[in-house]
């Protein structure tokens, strides 16, 4: 990006963003997709997925939903998970071989909430993410840290299972 002041300028690039505010965020949006278009020889493939990732993000903002937009909304989240892949094989991510992003996996469920409880503003996923942390590092503290992982599936089944046997006994 050009070395400009203003309110789109990444002096440090985007790869060393962290704890980004949401107007930084907002910013990011409104470039991202005319710097890619800028870059010679790139696949459309990954202009055609950030498109209808922005696509699905703005969507998502709709004060109002109806069954079009919602219809909409999954056509550029199939549009997204048929091609995200491009992004690993064209080595966007170097240091990694999946896409295994939290947020990227809440975005269904996005389109489900809306259907079962209206539109839900502020949505974020900052309530199972502060979750997942102290519930794994209990977890992998009871484990004896060899093998842990299946230590770890192996403590949550026995507490869903006690979870079932109390609601049974209560019943």
């Amino acid at each position: 990006l050009s070395s400009q002041r203003g309110p789109d300028n990444f002096s440090h690039g985007i790869s060393k963003l962290s704890q980004v505010s949401g107007q930084e965020h907002h910013n990011f949006q409104k470039s991202i997709l005319a710097v890619i278009m800028g870059v010679e020889d790139i696949d459309p493939w990954v202009i055609w997925t950030i498109q209808a990732f922005l696509d699905f993000i703005y969507m998502a903002q709709y004060p109002l939903q109806s069954e079009d937009t919602l219809c909409d909304m999954s056509t550029q989240l199939d549009i997204i998970h048929d091609n995200i892949s491009i992004f690993i094989d064209l080595g966007a991510c170097s240091d990694m071989d999946h896409l295994n992003i939290p947020k990227l996996y809440s975005l269904p469920q996005s389109i489900d909430n809306t259907c079962y409880n209206g539109v839900s503003l502020n949505f974020t996923t900052e309530t199972m993410e502060s979750l997942h942390i102290p519930m794994c590092r209990d977890l992998y503290n009871a484990s004896n840290c060899c093998q842990y992982e299946v230590q770890m599936l192996h403590l949550l089944n026995m507490h869903e299972w006690v979870q079932f046997w109390s609601t049974y006994l209560s019943w």
